[in-house]
């Protein structure tokens, strides 16, 4: 194989495989960040509004 066309070869699979890792962190990431709200940070926000107090 030709050293052109073997670089070029190597970029795309490098580039692919980074492509490929981001891709499937990216379901990932968003998850964490917005479940603690969701679940957790919620009823105590609605809880403030309300005067209550709640354990914890």
């Amino acid at each position: 194989m030709n050293s052109p066309l073997r670089y070029a070869l190597t970029v795309a699979a490098i580039l692919g495989t980074l492509a490929l890792i981001v891709l499937s962190r990216l379901p990932m990431l968003p998850a964490p960040a917005a479940e603690p709200q969701a679940t957790l940070g919620r009823p105590h926000i609605e809880a403030a509004q309300a005067g209550q107090n709640l354990p914890g």
